[in-house]
């Protein structure tokens, strides 16, 4: 648009300026051409006269040479240059269009230019303060995931301090007799809760078992239960220990040769198992594992003697690596 318009301008002014040249800009020639007109229309007249009319002419000439300026704007008012005129009037106002129109394209384009620099100051504070907001968003959940740290930590604790802990202890073992002769081995487990809260028990396994010697123990299944005493599923703390026993299972038939093989170190005792309770929402498992130990017995000791004094001569081992620490596990 603004090339054209400069275009129709140009084109204007340059037949503005041709069509000036219509009219001859020296005055002294049409001067001229005029007097000798005018003298073969007199040359009838008298010599005097002409002499007269040369010297006025001559005169004229000298006035009209000495006076172009006046001849000149009554040339600009002449009738030959009325299309001039017109031509001009229309290219004085296709130049003032052409101005207007450039006044409005350029404050056209310091408009949107000021848009433009609005719109990307808007766009560079609306980052930033999105950046901040993500920034304060981020502090707010590390603040929050802080915080929820801190409580679990001191819920822990809380659960720490007031949560049962059960112990096991195994007291030793006692050889029964049968009115026949037969014999039965019982180990006696002690169960004691010393945290602050009750234990409830979920499930409970323990085996008395005698294996050669690098055998592997057999595994716990749900023959091994223990029989708790009344109530049966609760271990309240800060109460007498209650007592479990457990029975030898697949005995041999002699009492002192079941004694002479676990000191010859042939044979192997085990007590082992685990107590799975509940407290304060944690289950926990508590697993226990002892081994049998005895000293060399004398030759000439009867046997209902040896089962005397069985726990004299022989006990409990220290708790085996696998034994009686306490872990959390899934509740079922």
């Amino acid at each position: 648009m603004l090339k054209r318009l400069v275009i129709l301008v140009l084109l204007s002014v340059g037949l503005s300026c041709g069509t000036w040249s219509q009219v001859p800009q020296d005055g002294s020639q049409q001067e001229k051409y005029a007097n000798k007109q005018e003298g073969k229309a007199e040359s009838v007249q008298s010599s005097a006269i002409a002499t007269k009319a040369q010297k006025g002419t001559s005169k004229q000439e000298q006035n009209s040479e000495q006076k172009p300026s006046r001849y000149l704007w009554r040339e600009l008012y002449a009738p030959a240059n009325i299309p001039n005129w017109v031509l001009a009037f229309f290219a004085g106002v296709a130049g003032w269009l052409a101005y207007k129109t450039l006044r409005a394209i350029k404050k056209q384009a310091e408009i949107m230019e000021a848009q433009a620099k609005d719109a990307r100051e808007s766009s560079a504070g609306a980052t930033k303060i999105a950046l901040a907001t993500a920034q304060a968003a981020r502090k707010s959940a590390d603040a929050a995931m802080a915080q929820i740290q801190l409580m679990k930590e001191q819920s822990h604790r809380m659960v720490e301090k007031e949560r049962a802990r059960l112990k096991v202890q195994c007291e030793g073992v006692e050889v029964q007799w049968g009115p026949t002769g037969t014999w039965i081995l019982v180990a006696d487990i002690e169960i004691a809760n010393h945290g602050s809260s009750n234990a409830y028990i979920t499930r409970k396994r323990g085996k008395l078992s005698v294996a050669p010697i690098r055998e592997d123990t057999p595994e716990l299944d749900d023959s091994c239960d223990m029989l708790l005493p009344y109530p049966f599923d609760i271990i309240k703390p800060e109460v007498e220990p209650i007592h479990v026993v457990v029975y030898l299972e697949d005995a041999p038939s002699s009492f002192r040769d079941l004694c002479i093989e676990i000191t010859s170190s042939r044979l192997t005792m085990h007590l082992y198992g685990f107590i799975d309770y509940e407290t304060m929402g944690e289950c926990w498992r508590l697993p226990f594992r002892y081994k049998w130990v005895m000293s060399t017995i004398q030759d000439n000791i009867s046997e209902r003697d040896l089962a005397n004094d069985i726990n004299i001569v022989g006990g409990w081992d220290k708790p085996c690596e696998q034994g009686n620490g306490e872990y959390r596990i899934n509740p079922n």
